[in-house]
């Protein structure tokens, strides 16, 4: 077994860790499950359960699917411990993880069902804290602006803003996740959504203003 940090003691000692404030905690958390600290694989869920059924409600109004399938991803990680390796971000390799076990449940599910794979990807960018973080100054009609334009995305540049501007991914992460070629893929899709994007909103200077604050954009 790899070396213990002695994570279970620290948890237990009073110094309870719920939400790290930097992705280095979240790997040395990852470093603690590797070790065998099932206290330390509890904290991964609690820190990444929501953000996955969050993601998951993207591809499937299935509420009940996305719950089994993050039981799943624990379960096989649980099983898989030995052979996993350090995780440069946990949050990339726990995406990756998940969107390939929902995505490979809904399409046999497509098969029973004969629905159709692209009513799957839904990926609505919902402009909401509950969602996502968001600029708490943009009032509801600039939400709703700003959501009715991104709809008029395709549905994987919408998948990219969401990895991208909401989870904080680099342009290689979300390449790999998707299954793209590479990370220039990533950013030419992403110059096409921005450039679209200032096309829908620019009559409305104050929203096309909120959708920068929003994205951080436009640099790459």
């Amino acid at each position: 077994m790899r070396g213990n940090f002695s994570y279970d003691q620290k948890s237990s000692s009073g110094v309870g860790i719920h939400e790290p404030d930097s992705d280095l905690s979240h790997e040395n958390i990852w470093m603690a499950f590797l070790s065998g600290s099932n206290v330390a694989l509890a904290d991964l869920y609690k820190l990444y359960s929501d953000k996955l059924f969050v993601y998951g409600r993207q591809f499937t109004h299935c509420d009940e699917q996305i719950y089994d399938t993050i039981q799943d991803v624990f379960f096989y990680l649980t099983e898989s411990r030995e052979k996993l390796s350090i995780a440069k971000s946990v949050k990339y390799y726990l995406f990756s993880v998940f969107r390939r076990m929902l995505l490979k449940t809904l399409e046999k599910e497509r098969l029973l069902v004969s629905g159709n794979i692209q009513e799957i990807y839904g990926f609505q960018i919902i402009v909401d804290e509950a969602f996502f973080p968001v600029n708490g100054r943009l009032d509801n009609r600039q939400k709703k602006r700003i959501e009715a334009a991104c709809d008029q995305l395709p549905t994987r540049q919408r998948e990219m803003l969401v990895l991208r501007f909401f989870e904080g991914m680099s342009y290689e992460e979300i390449a790999d996740i998707m299954g793209l070629a590479n990370s220039k893929t990533v950013r030419t899709m992403l110059y096409r959504a921005y450039r679209k994007l200032s096309e829908i909103l620019a009559p409305h200077k104050d929203d096309l203003n909120a959708l920068v604050a929003l994205f951080g954009i436009f640099p790459l």
